[in-house]
This record gives C-alpha cells, sequence and structure tokens, in this order.
C-alpha cells in the first residue's frame, strides 16, 4: 500500500509540474500575441510618418511655380554667366516693413506685401528650372558650411566655383493678384566684405519682367 501511495504521490507531482508548464508556455505564448500585436501597429505608425515626410519633401520640392524663376533670372541678367543660388528660398529677417517697403516701392500694392510674406513665412526647396542655358549651381546649406564654418574660406570656394561670382540667396517671389507686379528680397555674397542684401520691385510689361527699382537693406 505504501509502495502505492509513493507511485501516487509522484504522479500528483508529474501532474502539478505538467501543469506549471502548461500554464508557463500559455503566457509565453500570450506574451508573444501582445508583442505580435503591437509591432504591427509601430510599424504602421513609422510607415506613416515616413510617408508624411515624402509627401512633404515633395510639395517642398514641387511648390515654386516657374514664374518665380523667371524673376530670378531676370535679377541675376540674362548674360549670367556661371553662377551659384542656395537651394532653399531664404526666410531670414530681410530688413523694412511693410510700411518702408511702401514708401520705397510707392506702385507696390499691399496684396504683392501680403503674397510676399505668406510665402516666406517658411523655406522652400529651390529646383533646376531656372531658364537659362548657362552652367549653375544650386549650393546645399551643408556644403556651404564646409567652406565657411571655419572662417570665411573664399579662396577654396571660388576654387571650387570659379568665376562664379559667388553666391546669392533668392526668397519666394510675392506678386500681385493680376500678375503684374513682383517682389523679391536676394542676398548676394561674393566675399569677407562683399556682399548686400536687396528688395527688388518689378512689373511685367508685355510680358517681360522688368526691375523697377530696388531697395538696399545691408551691405558689407
Amino acid at each position: 500500500m505504501r509502495f502505492v501511495r509513493e507511485i501516487k504521490g509522484e504522479d500528483l507531482m508529474k501532474k502539478i509540474s505538467i501543469l506549471l508548464l502548461l500554464v508557463s508556455c500559455c503566457f509565453s505564448v500570450f506574451g508573444q500575441s501582445k508583442r505580435a500585436k503591437k509591432q504591427p501597429a509601430r510599424k504602421k505608425i513609422i510607415t506613416t510618418q515616413t510617408q508624411k515626410k515624402e509627401r512633404t519633401n515633395v510639395l517642398a520640392l514641387s511648390n515654386i511655380p516657374d514664374e518665380e524663376y523667371t524673376v530670378y533670372m531676370v535679377i541675376l541678367g540674362k548674360d549670367a554667366g556661371m553662377f551659384v543660388v542656395t537651394d532653399r528660398s531664404s526666410v531670414n529677417d530681410f530688413g523694412g516693413s511693410g510700411n518702408d517697403l511702401k514708401q520705397n516701392f510707392d506702385e507696390l500694392k499691399p496684396e504683392t506685401i501680403e503674397d510676399f510674406k505668406s510665402k516666406n513665412k517658411e523655406s522652400s526647396r529651390l529646383e533646376k528650372k531656372f531658364p537659362t542655358k548657362n552652367t549653375y549651381v544650386l549650393i546645399s546649406n551643408e556644403e556651404l558650411k564646409k567652406f565657411f564654418d571655419k572662417g570665411l574660406n573664399w579662396e577654396g570656394f571660388y576654387k571650387k566655383y570659379p568665376k562664379s561670382g559667388g553666391f546669392s540667396a533668392f526668397s519666394r517671389v510675392g506678386f500681385s493678384a493680376d500678375g503684374k507686379q513682383a517682389l523679391v528680397f536676394v542676398a548676394q555674397s561674393c566675399g569677407g566684405l562683399c556682399g548686400e542684401g536687396n528688395y527688388y520691385f518689378l512689373k511685367n510689361e508685355n510680358g517681360e519682367w522688368k526691375v523697377i527699382k530696388k531697395q538696399i537693406t545691408w551691405i558689407s
């Protein structure tokens, strides 16, 4: 009888061990299931963020109309040789208020100023859409930093971009509702003590943009 009880006791211990093993497996499977459910959700969030970023980049690359590049080219000049332009529109403090602009450009309409301000709330990426057959370069801030972070290394800049005359940074162009006038700010740098920033007021006469007047805001 004692032998039977021992066997029964061993059977009970085996059953308990098996039960504990099953419970442990269940918790393990449950945990893996929860993690598996979380992973697709996280993946979905990452995918959505990536898609949003891609859409933002696409918009940034395509939101400058051709007419603005036409205005840029008028500032640079038809006969401009090789030139270098920053690949993002400038949104720095240009200097000069709306009242100053109105006083300096008496024909400038308030709607043109408002369009200019609205477009320049954030930076836009420029594309290679300048209407010219001449060679030009769109330069990134990262590349500019390589030249100028450790001092004004214009020698290195001109070694890489000879005859460029420095580089220009354009704002977005503000237009009047009828598309007959335009306002743009351009910063041009050509050396340690060579550069200036100007507002340009242009009018479209018979389908051709012409600079009517410019207002300087800084010079070095």
